[in-house]
Order: structure tokens, then C-alpha cells, then sequence
């Protein structure tokens, strides 16, 4: 019997920007809304009233990153790590290792602005 792979018609992208926008601008993520940092690999997840840089980093130790950086989701490891994000360069995707399928399910996109989720930047505002 042929598998059915369903599309899905929506983009998920996380609130993203660098290490020093984050740090000066310092917002309240909303429960449980990541904030990725580009150019530190790491993130944040939001508890609705904790300042950003007040925030733990996600995964553990803050030395350890979050997200596992690649060119390609080829290069990624043949089991992953569902506490980590896993990027891909070339492809300009995020993805997560979804240990019950034992697969990477794309998250979303990067695209060349590096503009924050929801449209905007890391103070919410539309680009």
C-alpha cells in the first residue's frame, strides 16, 4: 500500500535576531514562544513575564548549544536530539528530530532578512 504524505499549506517560524538585538531589547516572549538567537545557535522559551535576558537558555548548560548547525539536513545525525533545533544552512530550514516518527520534521524557514516571527522584528513590529 502506497504512504500518503500530507503538505502542509502554513509556514511555522520562530522569533528570531541576533544575540544583541535580543539583549537590547530585551521583550516578554509570550508562554511557551521560542526566541532563537542567528548568530549564537541558541534559544530561549518564554514563561509570559520573565524578560528575555532574564530567560535560562533551552537545552540544558548555556555553554552546550541548542541548535546543531549544518550545511545540509543530510549532515545531520541518523538519530537526533529532540531538545536541540538542527539547521540547515543551504536549505534555510529548522528542523526537530521527532522521536516518536524517528524522523526531522521541518519547524521553518530562514530567509535572508533574518526578520523575527510574526512578521516583524525582535520588538514585534512589522517589516
Amino acid at each position: 500500500m502506497a504512504e500518503t504524505i500530507t503538505q502542509l499549506k502554513s509556514i511555522i517560524q520562530f522569533r528570531r535576531g541576533s544575540s544583541t538585538e535580543w539583549s537590547t531589547l530585551n521583550p516578554i516572549l509570550h508562554e511557551g514562544e521560542p526566541g532563537f538567537e542567528l548568530d549564537t545557535g541558541r534559544f530561549k522559551i518564554g514563561d509570559g513575564k520573565t524578560p528575555y535576558n532574564t530567560l535560562p537558555y533551552s537545552g540544558g548548560d548555556e555553554a552546550e548549544s541548542s541548535v546543531i548547525d549544518r550545511d545540509t539536513h543530510y549532515e545531520f545525525p541518523s538519530i537526533g536530539d529532540s531538545k536541540k533545533i538542527y539547521k540547515a544552512n543551504t536549505e534555510k530550514l529548522l528542523y526537530q528530530w521527532n522521536a516518536s516518527l524517528l524522523k526531522y520534521e521541518v519547524l521553518g524557514s530562514l530567509d535572508d532578512t533574518y526578520d523575527l516571527i510574526y512578521g516583524g522584528n525582535a520588538n514585534g513590529e512589522n517589516a
